[in-house]
């Protein structure tokens, strides 16, 4: 989206917002929050004066990182499974401005990295905790569904940092695959590619 430049008029911050709702079909909701931890704009009025301090992505911007992304969590808005990304904006001094707050709702990402496969494959994104955040084509998961560690030992191996592939259970359950799976750095996701065997 376009860069933000707008350091301290909450006018162009919410601008900015506002712009990169429309550009970014997979954000459920933009917001800036105070180094405070509270959302002063939002792309969901509602979400305005929230506090937002307790969260773990927030906190670790305060503390240094220049952006957070979360594993799959459940909205408190809607209930639904959303994963958030945070980025820490600051002065030239290093001293924190805001932060970026972006919800994605993963059934949108299609529109951005849901291509078709040939022979029935699919693609999926995995995060931290082994649970399934994305696949194409889409599947109708319940949450403890998506743990996907468990019935796939072989993620773990790629939750560690190493490439694998090979043939075996299919991640969705679809018989046997061949399948590959690589880490996403730098924040600890797997992503991975199937078609049937």
């Amino acid at each position: 989206g376009a860069e933000w430049t707008g350091m301290g008029d909450p006018h162009a911050a919410n601008a900015y917002l506002l712009e990169n709702d429309r550009a970014m079909p997979a954000v459920r909701n933009f917001a800036w929050i105070d180094p405070q931890g509270l959302v002063v704009y939002s792309s969901l009025k509602e979400h305005i004066g929230r506090d937002l301090s307790d969260r773990a992505d927030y906190r670790a911007i305060l503390e240094g990182r220049e952006y957070q992304v979360t594993d799959l969590i459940i909205s408190r808005t809607t209930g639904e499974p959303i994963f958030v990304v945070t980025r820490g904006i600051r002065d030239n001094r290093g001293r924190l401005q805001g932060i970026v707050f972006a919800a994605v709702d993963p059934k949108r990402l299609s529109s951005i990295i849901g291509f078709e496969r040939s022979g029935s494959g699919n693609i999926v994104l995995i995060d931290r905790a082994g649970r399934l955040v994305f696949s194409h084509p889409g599947v109708d998961l319940g949450w403890d569904e998506r743990v996907m560690v468990d019935d796939c030992p072989i993620i773990g191996e790629a939750l560690l940092g190493r490439e694998v592939s090979g043939i075996g259970p299919d991640v969705l359950g679809k018989g046997v695959s061949g399948f590959a799976l690589s880490p996403v750095s730098p924040f600890g996701w797997v992503a991975g590619a199937s078609r049937p065997e």
